[in-house]
């Protein structure tokens, strides 16, 4: 009966343990992605009609982290004040290196109807229009998959565009 205790009581402090470990690599992971820089690089129309505008933004990720960050996927959409102007998301792994970088293709879609209405706002605003991207990155892990909201604000403008992220 002792053994079957002592057993037991292993098995539970092993399993206590794991769990311990996999909520600090789940929280570091999440701090890792969360110290990530997001600069759009451009974009390019991939396809258009009347109904639909689908674009590719070409974004790079700065890894500022003394160790790997990996993104699993991203969803997101761009607003215009409280119009929202489009939704996208990222479906590839990706892996960047300590003190590095990469450049990944997200693929966007909106309406010319949304799209003119952004574009009308930052005419009617001297040339300046602030957007605003709101989204969830996530990371698969050995317990599921983590969720990391995000929402970083763009000011565009004819001189220097400036971001702040929230």
């Amino acid at each position: 009966m002792r053994r079957l205790r002592a057993y037991v009581f292993t098995i539970i402090t092993l399993a206590m343990s794991g769990l311990l470990l996999s909520t600090c690599a789940l929280r570091q992971a999440r701090e890792n992605l969360k110290n990530c820089e997001f600069n759009l690089i451009g974009f390019e129309v991939a396809d258009y009609s009347f109904s639909a505008v689908d674009l590719r933004f070409f974004v790079e990720i700065k890894n500022p982290n003394t160790s790997e960050v990996v993104l699993d996927r991203l969803n997101f959409e761009i607003f215009s004040e409280a119009d929202r102007l489009a939704e996208g998301q990222h479906t590839k792994k990706v892996e960047i290196a300590p003190n590095d970088s990469d450049i990944v293709t997200i693929e966007v879609s909106s309406t010319p109807s949304a799209l003119g209405t952004g574009l009308m706002r930052a005419l009617l605003n001297n040339g300046s229009a602030q957007f605003t991207v709101k989204g969830t990155a996530y990371i698969d892990t050995i317990v599921g998959e983590l969720p990391v909201p995000f929402e970083s604000e763009y000011n565009a403008g004819p001189h220097s565009p400036a971001k702040s992220d929230k």
